[in-house]
């Protein structure tokens, strides 16, 4: 296992390029810490050249990618502290299949903690449309394999209830396409039943707590509240880096 500080590997949520964990970055950063931030495949995919390798969308392509990263900074010599945002609490259940601390052995890097973030937490054969479509059709619009957001529904506004101006102009610039196949796999393994795991829950957030939700037996050692709303990244910037901060501090010491 790495003596240094671990490293942050960040999974964004659907329909957002991975920019607007950058302000998070930079804070972690003048403490020390090394991040990377995952791009998933099924965002803005498109905006893929016409002569790129074609990929199967789907939950496991981007946990694939996840995947990868994570796998990247391990062999480097890293220990990993694995993010989700939102859709991405699913995809970093998938992607941290054997890479925890006991899978991967004593004296091996490994993903040592994990923290959702305003994030999905679903168990084995779940889906984020049960029933292969949207449950609340208006707040979505379909084009082919790609779903958007409906920014004409009002009941989306709530999501960014805490962003100013600015800060709703940084998440709009930072939204493309989803390919809404990601929301008709179901889930295959959940991480949170194996790896140690932080909770974090913005005030504001009108997402339900899915902690409370769950069945016995999950590793989620600290649940956290915060300000900000959905977009917590960037509507509550300065806490939730001072939450990874403490997470990444207590596991070094050799915490949960």
């Amino acid at each position: 296992m790495s003596g240094s500080k671990p490293v942050f590997v960040f999974c964004p949520g659907a329909w957002l390029l991975p920019d607007y964990f950058q302000p998070t970055i930079n804070i972690l950063k003048t403490s020390g810490y090394t991040s990377e931030a995952v791009a998933l495949p099924s965002v803005d995919s498109d905006q893929r050249p016409a002569d790129a390798p074609p990929i199967s969308h789907g939950l496991q392509t981007d946990a694939s990618a996840v995947r990868a990263a994570v796998v990247r900074q391990l062999d480097a010599g890293h220990d990993v502290v694995l993010v989700a945002h939102s859709y991405g609490g699913l995809v970093i259940s998938e992607a941290a299949r054997g890479l925890d601390r006991v899978s991967r052995g004593h004296g091996v890097t490994s993903i040592i903690h994990m923290v959702y973030v305003a994030a999905l937490v679903f168990d084995v054969g779940a889906k984020v449309w049960p029933d292969d479509k949207p449950p609340v059709p208006k707040e979505y619009i379909i084009d082919g394999e790609l779903v958007y957001r409906n920014p004409a529904d009002p009941d989306n506004a709530a999501f960014l209830s805490q962003c100013s101006p600015e800060q709703l102009a940084a998440v709009v610039a930072v939204a493309r396409s989803h390919n809404w196949r990601t929301f008709t796999d179901p889930v295959t393994y959940a991480a949170w039943k194996v790896v140690d795991s932080t909770y974090v829950k913005a005030r504001h957030d009108p997402v339900p707590d899915p902690v409370a939700e769950l069945p016995e037996g999950h590793r989620f050692v600290e649940q956290v509240e915060i300000g900000g709303d959905h977009f917590v990244f960037t509507s509550a910037t300065e806490e939730v880096a001072a939450v990874l901060r403490g997470v990444a501090e207590n596991v070094g010491r050799g915490g949960a």
